[in-house]
């Protein structure tokens, strides 16, 4: 087990009322490959930040004292971040177990070791938040005195269709008087029914059903969740555990509770592209203040209008155009007659002229040549578009991948190297070679958007703009008065400061 401290750190950790989480921070799935071959997916980067940071933040900024980080792989890497030590105060355990195929494999770890004291949180390190953990905690803690087996709430937060994938898909039925949750389906709406047990109606006052909510995948849970990991091998995700506590409630008095996010609190998990896809356009529209580019305590941006994002130190051509929703690090250049708008780049990236790129993230160290066009795509670290190549409809390239001079690829997913049982059909190009698509990410065909082989989304229609409607007015109203946006003044300073 690995330990670091902030500065002003824990002294002790053996104080049964230090606020504890748990962060798991591998997924145990491919929906993110082919990043996560190469790192753990809660260090890909969002908006130019690992994930993980999001995670750390919110817990920091909620006031968690200790932070146990829970690894299968790759856990130098995990260790190198934590080893830079941005959050003073806070407390980190890093815990390897290379066995771990599942969460419930990591409970289990975690029960063996008795490294679980009290209450705790626990959230994935792919978390992007601005929730105030407090609130949750409080009351999880007054359940549990008027229900001494409440073992777990769970933190959900209404959401609008685009959240909607089939996988996200749920219904669950809740007490109305007290939000203990009743039932929890993931049959899909377009099943047409649930079947909820006739004394569940009869024993219960008022039920609610709601099928428009999200899972934020945070949940408080009592010291007895990993025992119960323990005592069922058969339990091998939180649904799992779920399900199982929710079926076995007549014989096993353990009960389940949820907890609503107010409007003006936002949180949600990368689990696959396209969430990735939304979470960075919340970020970008200011929807997790203050975890926004330009109030990060660590490599803050300047903030500019049409939600643009800059960094010193880049360099940008006259006639380049950035049009709108844009992040540009420190250390990249944009060449002449370029236009960029829904992207985000990363640091060292050097972009060509006459390039166009759309609703795309490019992560540092890419080389973007002449005549490149690129949509609705990713490019990992150290990607090399050469002249006039087009990369687009939802491709992902790996790490390292190059792209041949005029080559036109698109819903494809890239590696650097072929995979061992590749055959010579695998291979586009010298450093560029299919990974395995995966069925898990397939969408239905009846959602409005199109969800592509790769899992990224792609609007059917002129108009991106329509997609992101997951906020009800009010509460972008809310969100945006909690963000102060720089008046016109301000914004003309920082950009006379910024070019000179």
């Amino acid at each position: 087990m690995y330990n670091t401290r902030g500065k002003g750190g824990i002294d002790t950790l053996d104080n049964e009322n230090i606020l504890q989480a748990v962060i798991i921070v591998d997924t145990f799935s491919q929906k993110l490959s082919p990043f996560c071959e190469h790192m753990p997916s809660s260090l890909i980067p969002l908006v130019n930040r690992p994930l993980l940071e999001y995670t750390l933040e919110c817990l920091f900024l909620s006031g968690v004292q200790e932070t146990i980080i829970f690894c299968s792989s790759f856990a130098e890497q995990v260790r190198d971040f934590i080893r830079e030590e941005r959050w003073p105060g806070l407390a980190i355990n890093i815990v390897v177990s290379e066995g771990c195929r599942s969460l419930g494999d990591a409970m289990r770890d975690l029960d063996t070791k008795a490294l679980i004291r009290s209450d705790f949180i626990l959230l994935t390190g792919n978390l992007v938040s601005n929730l105030q953990l407090m609130p949750a905690l409080e009351r999880h803690k007054r359940i549990q005195k008027a229900d001494k087996g409440a073992v777990m709430t769970l933190v959900f937060k209404e959401c609008g269709r685009r959240w909607k994938a089939p996988e996200d898909d749920f219904t669950v039925a809740l007490d109305s008087k007290t939000s203990r949750i009743l039932l929890y389906s993931k049959k899909s709406r377009s099943q047409g029914k649930i079947d909820i047990p006739m004394e569940t109606v009869l024993e219960t006052a008022e039920i609610d059903l709601r099928s428009d909510l999200r899972d934020t995948d945070v949940c408080i849970c009592s010291v007895a969740i990993p025992p119960l990991f323990s005592d069922n091998f058969d339990y091998q995700t939180k649904d799992d555990l779920v399900r199982g506590l929710l079926v076995q409630e007549e014989v096993v008095t353990n009960s389940l509770y949820c907890y609503l996010l107010p409007g003006k609190e936002y949180a949600a998990t990368v689990t696959s592209w396209a969430h990735y896809q939304y979470i960075t356009h919340d970020v970008i529209h200011r929807w997790t203040y203050p975890l926004v580019p330009d109030m990060f305590r660590h490599d803050p941006y300047l903030f500019r209008r049409n939600n643009i994002y800059i960094q010193p130190d880049i360099s940008q051509s006259q006639d380049c155009k950035l049009e709108e929703d844009v992040v540009l690090a420190r250390g990249t250049s944009v060449g002449q007659n370029s236009f960029i708008t829904k992207s985000v780049v990363g640091r060292n990236c050097r972009i060509g002229n006459n390039v166009t790129i759309d609703n795309s993230y490019i992560m540092d160290n890419v080389t973007i040549q002449d005549g490149c066009q690129v949509s609705h795509s990713v490019l990992g670290p150290g990607v090399t578009l050469c002249a006039a190549a087009s990369v687009s409809d939802g491709c992902l390239l790996g790490i390292g991948v190059v792209i041949d001079a005029g080559k036109h690829i698109s819903q494809l997913r890239l590696q650097a190297q072929p995979s061992d049982d590749a055959d010579s059909s695998a291979a586009i190009g010298s450093k560029a070679y299919l990974f395995n698509s995966i069925s898990e990410d397939d969408s239905d065909s009846d959602s409005e958007t199109k969800e592509v082989g790769t899992g990224l989304r792609i609007k059917n229609g002129e108009d991106d703009d329509d997609d992101w409607d997951d906020l009800s007015e009010s509460d972008e109203e809310v969100t945006r008065s909690l963000s102060p946006l720089l008046e016109d003044t301000n914004l003309f300073y920082n950009e006379v400061v910024d070019s000179l």
